[in-house]
């Protein structure tokens, strides 16, 4: 062995690869059982004449006899190699590495400052745990799958308001709730409703729950070089009862493993009306806790229709502001198999949808059209769920007006005009 092996750890799959002998060790589902240290180790080479793979096995990398029996075996099928001392630093090198952890860094306050990155912004953050959360029907699974697409076909362009990088990010579905054929029919009708290429979407149905079947997913994510996960849904994933602490933070420490970004689909509690803005995810407070940005998801359809209009409010974010309310249409076009989502403003789809915006900004919406008298903002902003109060729409439109966002015009109120 002329030269050192370089290591690389990817989802707690570590991959030794030597150079000039042509071969990588992966060892992958680790574990540490305090005297000895256990892999599912798999070697192979690209060395011309030779069979790819030639060794494979769960071994005790910590076993006095490992080296020199492992060795045995890969020298019948590639004699080439000194395999004791390639065994020997693979053995070395992972054990240290996976009972070290990671390191101790040294942060300086002089360093610059990192602004929260985005696989797909506003809704999937960068290797951090996101949530989106909803009652069922409300096209959470649609929207997900739609964005895991526009990440893969790196569709910066696109019509829906996403902030995507222009380089492909492989997106992997997770799927407890559905079959792979209903997915396959999303997927095409999605990519004829979207305009997209042909393309294809990594998916995997699941059973097992999530921390129970997490060293196959680290596999999964190292071999086909997933950028990001969508987890439908937390239930199921979760495996036990959603409002256990044990189970709930078993998912989470499980997705820390991944080293990747995740957006976890969720139902929503049913503790509070479903136009409440109190809304939060069902379960227990730490699938709120634990995911780094929270939205939830509320519906508006009309019976025996074939469109939904769909509001999404951010409701939690640990570093950046809260975005605004974004609204999506999803058309169901069963004569032409398409599924078609648009970008629309949540203020003008009316319903619970509109309802779960502040009263400010379905202010600011109506007196697009031109100004108005508080009196008639209420008939206006009024619906069969809620009745707005006079009142309250004045002292809106004067905290508004402290924010020079409107101005007051004898007794009527307006948009205040902005110099461009």
């Amino acid at each position: 062995m002329s030269t050192s092996p370089t290591v690389k750890r990817t989802s707690g799959v570590y991959d030794v690869w030597f150079p000039d002998e042509l071969v990588n060790a992966r060892c992958s589902r680790l574990r540490d059982h305090s005297d000895r240290v256990t892999t599912d180790l798999v070697i192979t080479t690209s060395a011309p004449g030779t069979t790819k793979q030639i060794f494979q096995a769960n071994v005790n990398l910590q076993s006095s006899r490992f080296c020199k029996e492992a060795a045995e075996q890969c020298r019948a099928f590639y004699p080439a190699p000194d395999w004791l001392v390639l065994l020997e630093s693979v053995k070395h090198e992972v054990v240290t590495r996976f009972r070290q952890g990671d390191p101790v860094l040294h942060l300086s306050s002089q360093d610059d400052i990192a602004k929260p990155g985005y696989v797909l912004r506003p809704f999937i953050l960068d290797r951090q745990p996101s949530l989106l959360f909803g009652l069922g029907g409300t096209g959470k699974s649609y929207m997900a799958l739609a964005w895991a697409m526009a990440a893969q076909a790196a569709w910066v362009d696109n019509h829906l308001g996403l902030g995507i990088s222009p380089y492909p990010t492989n997106v992997l579905y997770l799927d407890w709730e559905t079959e792979r054929d209903i997915i396959q029919s999303r997927v095409t009708r999605l990519t004829r409703g979207l305009g997209l290429p042909p393309m294809e979407v990594l998916y995997r149905r699941c059973s097992l729950p999530l921390a129970d079947d997490i060293e196959r997913i680290q596999e999964m994510i190292t071999d086909e070089q997933v950028g990001a996960i969508i987890v439908d849904s937390a239930g199921p994933a979760c495996g036990g009862d959603l409002n256990a602490t044990d189970a709930t933070l078993r998912v989470f420490n499980a997705l820390r493993t991944l080293e990747c970004s995740s957006l976890i689909l969720s139902h929503a509690a049913k503790n509070v009306g479903e136009e409440s803005k109190a809304r939060t995810p069902y379960g227990n407070a730490f699938w709120w806790n634990c995911s780094r940005s929270v939205w939830e998801a509320a519906k508006q359809q009309d019976t025996a229709s074939n469109i939904i209009q769909v509001g999404l409010y951010h409701k939690k974010a640990n570093d950046s502001r809260l975005e605004n309310p974004i609204g999506y249409t999803i058309t169901f076009d069963e004569d032409d198999d398409t599924v078609t989502i648009r970008r629309g403003d949540v203020r003008a789809m009316g319903g619970i949808v509109a309802q779960k915006t502040t009263l400010g900004e379905r202010i600011l919406f109506s007196l697009r059209s031109g100004r108005m008298r508080p009196a008639e903002l209420a008939v206006l902003l009024s619906t069969e769920e809620k009745q707005e109060n006079e009142d309250s729409i004045r002292v809106t439109l004067h905290r508004m007006q402290a924010k020079n966002l409107v101005h007051r015009m004898d007794d009527k109120w307006g948009l205040l005009e902005r110099s461009s």
